[in-house]
């Protein structure tokens, strides 16, 4: 009898201790969603794909290319667009051959670029917004020589810098 009584005792113990266990991992979990919660705002996707404002390369007129498979269900996925206009935090409104009009966040965007001869205009890095023609492109190393349109300067910069430029109707090419 002492036996038995013994062991339900040890039992209802460890019984007792699981439940305590338990709860303590709840308990954490909660804490630690509650602390998440009060230390990072929800975020939707659109604040998700928000960029500070010394990231954003995206300009009007440039021509990008849509690479991710998420945007209109896969309808763009790899088409190519110019942008008309760039908000705040990076949300691009791109013009799609076929003339439709899609919001894409630049995170979701790639330059293109022309062939040689073209125009193209620099995206980043200390000559971003410079103007220039294409004059090669070396693939094996991710780099372009261009000319800039009005200084004449011969430059060479990473492919990832600069996009084709597509001229605004009434914008001179300087």
């Amino acid at each position: 009898r002492d036996r038995d009584r013994d062991r339900d005792r040890d039992r209802d113990r460890r019984r007792d201790e699981e439940r305590r266990d338990k709860d303590k991992d709840k308990n954490r979990g909660r804490d630690r969603d509650e602390r998440d919660r009060r230390e990072k705002p929800a975020t939707s996707s659109s604040a998700r794909d928000s960029v500070p404002p010394g990231k954003i390369w995206a300009r009007p007129n440039i021509v990008v290319r849509v690479v991710d498979r998420e945007v209109q269900k896969g309808k763009f996925y790899n088409k190519k667009g110019t942008v008309l206009d760039v908000a705040p935090g990076g949300v691009c409104t791109v013009c799609m051959d076929g003339n439709a009009l899609v919001e894409v966040a630049q995170r979701r965007l790639e330059t293109v670029l022309p062939k040689a001869g073209g125009t193209v205009m620099v995206v980043a890095g200390k000559e971003a917004g410079t103007k220039a023609k294409l004059l090669e492109k070396d693939s094996k190393h991710e780099r372009v020589v261009i000319q800039g349109l009005t200084t004449l300067e011969v430059l060479t910069v990473s492919m990832d810098n600069v996009a084709e430029w597509r001229g605004g109707h009434g914008e001179d090419e300087d």
